[in-house]
Parts: structure tokens; C-alpha cells; sequence
């Protein structure tokens, strides 16, 4: 039997929703979802991770006996929340990590917990109670995430995507209805229409992590760091111990995040993660087209047939300064291939080739920090 939404009062799940963004001062987005919650005592966040490395069990221990979820799940304890989530970035979209987060706050500023209540599981409950409990969850974080209040007809499925930092499915949604209902279009918020909010773009993790472009670099690959002066991750291979920033060649000193563990850190920098100019690379770190004549090339060669260009992006050996044009140098060990976004060798700070020949801006000519794209 198909579920009645008749019985789920969505306006009232909405005003709930915007009431929370009133209430906390919420007035910039993307949501930064960590900070949120650390603003509450109790509220907790803890990342499966964390809890199974407490309790000396397995992941999948979780889940069967915990949380009996792959996403996140709430336990009520006294007057306190803890919300175990999954933050494995290989395994989830940050856009589903931050939604299952949200979910779980809706089921709590909702009142699901009542009756003494400590975990919401199907098998405590009908299918249609559960089920209603769900919906009304996921409304909430729609809501909470991308508000439709604060959305007009004008903006794209691109734009919300990348203003709220929700999924493709959840963008086209709100893009849909909003476009679909005038009555919604002209109705009034009092909770968070009289704010002043900002905007900023962002961008998916996937597209800010420098590309690999041999499948050795993969396999070498331990983590990432993060660059706090031009805002971007770059590779870290195993066995590296000095790093130099891939965009900007200033060295860093960060934690190395694990491929699977970049939530965190990309959480608290959504709003400043920088997408720069790259080009593409076969397996050689050959690119297949000229960046300064933009004739088609072989896979055999190093050299333009048509400008003369190098078309391999490696260290060039030449620091920041004292580098003759043309003269692309002998690069470091380690630095043989770079990436097709490199300015810098990873390995030794110096210039890239691509960088050395115009062929990669600068990253200060290449993208604004903190860009927003909307302030209402």
C-alpha cells in the first residue's frame, strides 16, 4: 500500500526547518555542518571511525548492532544526542554526509524521540510510522540544507547545487517545485526573510582533488594535504616527507588526510575551496592537445609537431626565480610527472613546465577567493 502523505504536515515541518536557522544565525551557505554543531552541548557528532576505534569493534559491528544504518543514526541518552554518522569519503558523497547529518537534527527538532524513545529503528515501529518518520526527517534537511524560501525561479539547478552544496536529485527537486508553485513563490517568511545572507559557490570534492595521471601516482598515493594559502588539496605520495603546495609552491606542514577521511577539513573550508585551471594528461603526463597551438598530438613525443612546445608537465628543476625562458631544466628525482594542474613540484617547490611556459596561470590570476555569487 502506498504511503499517505496526507497525514505529514510539510508547511509545519518547513517553519520548524527556517524557525532553527532563525534561531541559530544561520545566514551564510553553504552550511558549514561541523560548526554548527559544536555550538551545542548536547548534540554530538561522532564519525563511525571515531566510535569503533572507542569501542574496539568493527565497522560493520556498528552497524549491525548500533546504528542499523550505513549513513548515521541518532542515541538518546538522558537529555543528550549523539549522532553517529559515516564520513568515509571514498564510500559517500559529501553532499550525502552533510544530508544524513542534517537528517538525523530533523529527527530530533521534531520531537521523534518522544515515549522514551533512544533509537529510531524499523523494527521498533510499523512500516507506516517509520516510514512517516523518515519523510518527515528528510524534508527537514531539505529545508535546513536549501531553504526554497531564500530561492528564486532565476537560479539553475547548477546554482543550487552549488550555493546549498546538496545533491543533483535534491537540486532538481527544489529547482522544480519552486518553479512549478507560484503560490510559493509569493509567500512570506517572516524567520528568514528579513536576514541578510551569503552566498558562496562550491565546488564537489571530487573536482577540487588534483587528478592523477598515471595509474603509479594512484597507487603511490597516500593522502592529501591541504593548502591554506590558495585554498587546495594536493597529492601526497608514500614514503614523501617534505611537501610543497602543487598550486601555489609554498610548503606545507598540515595533517595528510587519508582519500577517506576529507570531510572534516572539507567541511570547515566549503566556502573557500578553490577549483583551478587544469589540463589533461594521458598515462604518460603527455597532454593530447597543445595548450599554446592547440594542434592534436601523437602519443610518442615530448615535443609540439607544430610550436614547439613541451607537452609533458614535470619539475623543471628552477626555483621561483632565476630561470631562463625555454631552458626547462633537469627535474628533481621524485618529479618526473606532474599533475595537470601543477604549477609546482610537490616534491621540490620548484616551477613546473606547463607553469614555466604560460601554459598554467598563476593561482592568484586564476580563481577569487571566497567568491559569492549571491547576497540577498
Amino acid at each position: 500500500m502506498d504511503f499517505d502523505y496526507s497525514t505529514i504536515n510539510f508547511e509545519h515541518i518547513r517553519m520548524i526547518a527556517y524557525h532553527c536557522l532563525s534561531l541559530f544565525n544561520v545566514n551564510k551557505f553553504p552550511i558549514r555542518i561541523l560548526p554548527f554543531f559544536n555550538q551545542f552541548d548536547n548534540l554530538i557528532l561522532i564519525p563511525y571511525e571515531k566510535a569503533v576505534a572507542s569501542e574496539n569493534i568493527s565497522i560493520a559491528e556498528l552497524k549491525n548492532k548500533v546504528t542499523h544504518s550505513d549513513d548515521a543514526a541518532t542515541l538518546k541518552r538522558a537529555n543528550r544526542y549523539f549522532i553517529f554518522y559515516n564520513d568515509n569519503t571514498f564510500e559517500k558523497t559529501t553532499e550525502r554526509i552533510r544530508y544524513s547529518i542534517i537528517h538525523e537534527l530533523g529527527h530530533i527538532m521534531l520531537n521523534h524521540f518522544q515515549d522514551d524513545r533512544t533509537l529510531l529503528t524499523r523494527s521498533a515501529m510499523s512500516d507506516d510510522e517509520y516510514d512517516k518518520l523518515e519523510i518527515e526527517a528528510n524534508f527537514f534537511a531539505a529545508e535546513f540544507l536549501s531553504p526554497k524560501a531564500l530561492i528564486t525561479p532565476s537560479w539553475s539547478v547548477n546554482e543550487i547545487q552549488s550555493v546549498f552544496r546538496v545533491s543533483e536529485d535534491s537540486a532538481t527537486r527544489t529547482h522544480h517545485f519552486i518553479s512549478q508553485n507560484l503560490w510559493f513563490q509569493n509567500k512570506i517568511y517572516s524567520e528568514i526573510e528579513n536576514g541578510n545572507y551569503d552566498f558562496y559557490s562550491s565546488k564537489k570534492l571530487d573536482i577540487l582533488l588534483p587528478p592523477c595521471c598515471t595509474f603509479g601516482q594512484y597507487l603511490s598515493t597516500k593522502g592529501f594535504v591541504f593548502c591554506k594559502n590558495c585554498q587546495s588539496f594536493t597529492r601526497v605520495s608514500k614514503q614523501q616527507n617534505t611537501i610543497f603546495c602543487c598550486i601555489c609552491g609554498k610548503e606545507i606542514h598540515e595533517i595528510c588526510y587519508c582519500y577517506d577521511h576529507l570531510f572534516t577539513i572539507y567541511d570547515l573550508e566549503v566556502r573557500n575551496l578553490k577549483d583551478y585551471t587544469s589540463i589533461q594528461l594521458n598515462d604518460s603526463g603527455k597532454t593530447l592537445e597543445c595548450p599554446r597551438c592547440h594542434a592534436t598530438q601523437k602519443e610518442d613525443g615530448e615535443f609540439c609537431d607544430v610550436c614547439g612546445a613541451y607537452l609533458i608537465n614535470r619539475c623543471t628543476g628552477h626555483p621561483e626565480v632565476g630561470f631562463t625562458y625555454n631552458d626547462l631544466g633537469t627535474p628533481c628525482k621524485e618529479g618526473k610527472v606532474l599533475g595537470g594542474r601543477s604549477r609546482y613540484c610537490r616534491y621540490c617547490g620548484c616551477k613546473s613546465t606547463f607553469y614555466e611556459q604560460g601554459f598554467l596561470p598563476s593561482y592568484t590570476d586564476d580563481t577569487v577567493k571566497g567568491k559569492k555569487i549571491h547576497q540577498i
